[in-house]
């Protein structure tokens, strides 16, 4: 298939096709491709992890469609789609009828987008996205009884129940393509959440800068975890390092079990796949 690019793929000698209605299946949409993982509802663990890279929504349209696992039929089903625009409004505040307002006065939202809300883990909040109707057209036309989620709520769901007893604030970084997410907790409750675009590690330093000198955040105390497409080793690590005290990798919580075959998965790169509650 043109574009098909290398990815990830593991799968667990308990892994059974025939057994796919004992499964949940977690699949991440992505500008250039998917990433999907499968967990054992019997063995309580994660036995599969796979990703297809590719060009465009058109030939992820064609593979999802001719691919053996994906056409199956799951326990329960959930697809983790792109929102960079997103807006968030306290439950006591949002109206239903006015959820594109809402959007509309922060984003120019683009004609091929669908807008959608997400509730939130442990946040008296909804989370107002929008999505490249594309990826409606995919989850609709192959998994019509998915629970749709946008890749900011998978994450804000992951980090909040973690750490919502800590009683200081802490800031998490979950990085993508070209595009971050930033999460801010103080003692345990949200405080500032954003999506940024940068281009290099400079970029993404300064914005993180910027966020912690607007909220008067010590650089030589506050903690810094990052998440997603990120190395300890990585050049933004060591950069924010210079500015930054406490930098580090996200470590993943023993609440959440891997197979065997998935120990060389570096769980930090996929916090939003690896959480069964998501389809809780």
């Amino acid at each position: 298939m043109t574009g098909l690019r290398s990815g990830v793929h593991y799968f667990d000698r308990l892994f059974d096709k025939a057994r796919s209605e004992k499964y949940f299946l977690s699949i991440r949409f992505e500008p250039d491709g998917l990433f999907y993982a499968v967990f054992d509802t019997e063995f309580q663990k994660y036995i599969a992890l796979e990703s297809s890279l590719q060009y465009g929504t058109a030939e992820l349209y064609d593979f999802i469609g001719k691919h053996e696992i994906l056409r199956k039929k799951f326990s329960k089903t959930v697809c983790i789609v792109p929102s960079s625009q997103y807006t968030l409004v306290p439950n006591a505040l949002y109206a239903p009828d006015k959820k594109e307002e809402y959007l509309s006065f922060i984003f120019d939202v683009h004609q091929g987008s669908q807008i959608h809300t997400s509730d939130l883990v442990s946040e008296d909040a909804k989370l107002i996205y929008a999505t490249p109707l594309a990826y409606d057209q995919i989850a609709e036309d192959f998994f019509l009884s998915a629970i749709l989620l946008p890749r900011t709520a998978a994450f804000i769901n992951y980090i909040l129940p973690r750490f919502r007893n800590v009683p200081s604030s802490l800031i998490f970084m979950n990085l993508y393509r070209d595009e971050f997410d930033l999460l801010v907790l103080e003692n345990g409750k949200m405080k500032f959440c954003n999506n940024y675009t940068f281009k290099a590690p400079e970029d993404l330093v300064y914005y993180t800068l910027f966020v912690m000198d607007q909220l008067s955040l010590n650089p030589e105390k506050a903690e810094v975890t990052m998440s997603g497409k990120i190395s300890i080793k990585s050049e933004v690590v060591k950069l924010l390092r210079k500015y930054i005290r406490f930098v580090n990798v996200l470590k993943f919580d023993g609440d959440t079990s891997l197979s065997y075959a998935l120990s060389e998965v570096e769980p930090h790169r996929f916090i939003d796949l690896l959480n069964p509650a998501l389809c809780e």
